[in-house]
């Protein structure tokens, strides 16, 4: 027991560091959001799993907080069912089911017992069912939902987002007669302040269409920063932009 507390807090004083081939351990502010911190006092264990990263969040007394799925190690985009414990009780407290980072299936509540007490089932981020063993507590359950989770978001929504691309795209007069076409795919970081940071082509086409993807998106108005718990956090997006 002994020393398992030992590498317990061996592990608590790493920011990201490889102790396997195939795992990786972050410090988190948070285990409900995908916000990397340094002073976090979360742990959290990723395993490469096939096309995937099987996750699991500890708090500072080892205790077992979720268990997640995610694309990539940027912890942007869900995938498969996540589960979250009480972290007093220790208990299963809620199961939700993501696809593509979307909410796609059961969203259930447990209590203590193990009995269901509220569920919702999703489509591609759309309710098309709900039960709830308390009807009057739904509405509350629901907007406590909205407050844990918010996405960022560009003034005007997703298509004034990609007007503002359109608008703003421009091919450089070096390949104006070059007739080059295809897809550059870059990330980047929204802060809480709702400012773009950390342009980073993950995909190039070429070298001059690259560094305009970069440019117009650094140019970006303020976005509406994401929220966690009603807390304004950093979030990261990945963004393909085609030319041609």
């Amino acid at each position: 027991m002994k020393s398992q507390t030992l590498l317990f807090a061996l592990l608590v004083l790493t920011s990201a560091k490889v102790f396997a081939s195939d795992t990786l351990y972050f410090r988190l502010s948070n285990p409900w959001n995908t916000v990397k911190d340094p002073k976090g006092i979360y742990l959290r264990k990723c395993v490469k799993e096939n096309d995937y990263f099987h996750v699991w969040d500890y708090n500072n007394k080892n205790v077992l907080v979720t268990e997640s799925f995610y694309s990539d190690t940027n912890f942007t985009k869900k995938l498969f069912c996540h589960k979250y414990y009480d972290e007093e009780k220790k208990y299963l407290s809620q199961t939700r089911c993501y696809d593509g980072g979307r909410l796609h299936g059961y969203f259930v509540s447990y209590n203590e017992k193990g009995d269901t007490t509220d569920y919702d089932i999703y489509e591609h981020g759309d309710v098309i069912k709900s039960w709830s063993l308390h009807p009057e507590e739904e509405e509350r359950l629901n907007a406590e939902f909205a407050r844990n989770e918010v996405a960022a978001q560009f003034p005007g929504g997703e298509k004034a987002w990609y007007k503002y691309l359109g608008d703003n795209l421009k091919i450089p007069k070096e390949l104006e007669n070059q007739n080059i076409k295809g897809v550059v795919i870059l990330k980047f970081t929204i802060a809480p302040t709702g400012k773009i940071e950390a342009v980073e082509i993950i995909k190039s086409l070429n070298p001059l269409l690259d560094e305009e993807a970069v440019r117009v998106v650094r140019k970006s108005p303020k976005w509406k920063p994401a929220k966690q718990n009603g807390k304004k956090v950093q979030t990261t997006i990945t963004q393909p932009i085609t030319f041609g």
